[in-house]
């Protein structure tokens, strides 16, 4: 059967090459292009976690056996899977082969070519295997339970991989798929001085000097604890550590570019409640919000950040506003008043 990229190149008279996959990266090479720990003991918090993944590390090396399916499931993104995988990886010895769904079994099978046995097949992302239908992912169900890739020319033997998959939305894949993944580790919200730690040592690989205590505090605030939007505010410190070294460290420019306030609400977050502010009752459907904020996409994270806040409460009418929440609105809005007039 012919795939869309080759019916595409016959139309247009182009040749089509199929492309091929690169080496998975192996040892020293797995953690080129990125400033992960590479150690355990530098990833900080995610501790039960961590625990299980050196078990299973562990125990297969002791059985000399590969790894097992493993699924790295959080609702937030920027939590620290791509960096688990990695660590995963590194630590038992194998190779690494990343990709992030949707992918066909053709894609599948391309990439699996260069792969050994026990390697690891990292998955990001793969919530989006069965976005709008199921058609592309039905290859990796019968893969994990056979090893076997089934294509329209038949069965085809593959090495012996592990499939590591990480997702944001694992209520979107099926529930036979997820059960064949034994390993499921809990990945759980960092705590306050967690956050800090965190902070701290992102600072140090982006070589920023921020002092310690309430500087690594309010960012980690700021950044609602995660590391993925630590370092995205981390990245405006130290530009403006380097370029204008005089106002160092500039948290609030910096929590500007990275569009959060310094208790931790996105701009989007913020608008969420000042829609509220203005409805009728302090109250509205999650589609009008959306259609107001011109946000076609859903609105779980700042929903969950709001109702973590006590900030909105959800009822049989919409969202409402509680009392924090409409301080917190009233707030905002006499922010944005005085910054427009200034």
């Amino acid at each position: 059967m012919l795939t869309q990229q080759q019916i595409d190149a016959y139309i247009t008279g182009e040749d089509y090459i199929m492309p091929t996959a690169q080496e998975p990266k192996r040892g020293e090479e797995i953690f080129e292009g990125t400033d992960y720990p590479r150690e355990w003991s530098g990833f900080v918090g995610q501790d039960d976690a961590k625990e299980q993944l050196q078990i299973q590390i562990a125990s297969a090396k002791a059985r000399n056996a590969r790894l097992e399916h493993t699924l790295l499931d959080s609702g937030t993104h920027g939590i620290g899977k791509s960096t688990l995988a990695t660590l995963l990886a590194a630590k038992a010895g194998v190779g690494i082969q990343q990709t992030t769904g949707p992918l066909d079994v053709e894609d599948a099978r391309r990439l699996m070519k260069p792969m050994r046995d026990r390697d690891i097949l990292f998955i990001d992302e793969a919530h989006l295997l069965v976005q709008g239908g199921r058609s592309k992912g039905d290859w990796l169900l019968p893969f994990m339970t056979e090893g076997k890739l089934y294509t329209s020319s038949g069965a085809i033997e593959t090495p012996d991989i592990t499939i590591v998959a990480a997702t944001t939305d694992a209520g979107r894949l099926p529930q036979t798929l997820i059960s064949r993944f034994m390993v499921r580790p809990d990945l759980v919200p960092y705590t306050p001085d967690e956050g800090a730690k965190i902070a701290l040592n992102l600072a140090t690989r982006l070589g920023v000097t921020i002092p310690r205590g309430k500087t690594a505090e309010r960012i980690a605030v700021a950044a609602d604890y995660n590391p993925r939007a630590m370092r995205q505010i981390l990245t405006g410190v130290r530009d403006l550590q380097f370029a204008r070294p005089d106002t160092h460290p500039n948290l609030e420019k910096a929590f500007e570019w990275a569009g959060v306030s310094g208790d931790g609400l996105t701009t989007l977050a913020r608008e969420f409640l000042i829609i509220l502010l203005t409805a009728k009752d302090n109250t509205a459907s999650i589609e009008s919000i959306k259609a107001q904020l011109g946000e076609p996409g859903p609105l779980k994270h700042e929903e969950q950040v709001l109702l973590k806040r006590n900030l909105i409460t959800i009822t049989g009418r919409g969202r409402q506003l509680t009392d924090n929440g409409r301080q917190r609105a009233v707030t905002e809005l006499l922010t944005l008043r005085e910054k427009h007039s200034a």
